[in-house]
């Protein structure tokens, strides 16, 4: 992943997760125009290889988990979210 742009607030981003049957919300904590940084509410129980994400009730992508720890998992998007839109919620989160 590129170097991920930080938001200054967890619960600034609100997002939503579609993986293995099931939906969950997730805070985003960092975000790039090619992954994030998520915190769920509870533990990741596994590497995802395909998940959808929506990103502030706007945006839909697919992406995978590459790493987790704990409820923290840092996601890779299948494609790219355009600069300006990352750039957009970075300007709101601050």
């Amino acid at each position: 992943m590129n170097q991920l742009l930080p938001v200054q607030h967890a619960t600034l981003i609100h997002a939503q997760v579609k993986c293995s049957g099931r939906s969950f919300p997730v805070s985003v904590t960092r975000i790039s125009c090619d992954g994030c940084t998520v915190e769920a509410g509870d533990d990741w129980a596994a590497d995802f290889d395909f998940l959808s994400l929506t990103l502030a009730g706007e945006v839909a992508v697919n992406g995978r988990v590459v790493r987790r720890e704990g409820r923290r998992a840092d996601i890779a998007f299948y494609g790219e979210i355009h600069p300006h839109v990352v750039a957009q919620w970075c300007q709101r989160a601050a």
